[in-house]
């Protein structure tokens, strides 16, 4: 039997909200944050956690990104365990940044556990 992993794979549908855009900066540059981990492999959710999204409050200072009208985007990324699969994605985790929009979060990829 294989080892379980974890492959993380930016949204198939990202919203043009999150490539460009001047009102929210965070957005976008939570996309070129995230970008070069797609399809990266990990050995576990923590693994992940420590190694990309903890970083990234970080990069935000490093990369002067304006801050916005939503303080909830400067409160970093989070990985949340979905009670079932998201077959559209295949991803048994979420990455997000909560917002203070509708479903307060913004959505930009996730984990899907494999077997190497």
């Amino acid at each position: 039997m294989g080892k379980k992993a974890y492959k993380f794979t930016l949204r198939g549908d990202m919203p043009r909200g999150f490539i460009e855009n001047e009102q929210y900066p965070e957005l976008p540059a939570i996309n070129e944050y995230l970008k070069p981990h797609h399809e990266e492999t990990f050995e576990s959710p923590a693994t992940f956690e420590g190694k990309v999204l903890k970083g990234f409050l970080n990069y935000l200072e490093t990369k002067k990104v304006p801050v916005s009208p939503d303080p909830e985007l400067r409160k970093g990324l989070e990985l949340e365990k979905l009670p079932q699969r998201f077959e559209k994605e295949g991803w048994d985790y979420i990455v997000f940044t909560p917002a203070t929009n509708g479903p307060k979060r913004c959505v930009f990829g996730g984990l899907e556990e494999i077997t190497l």
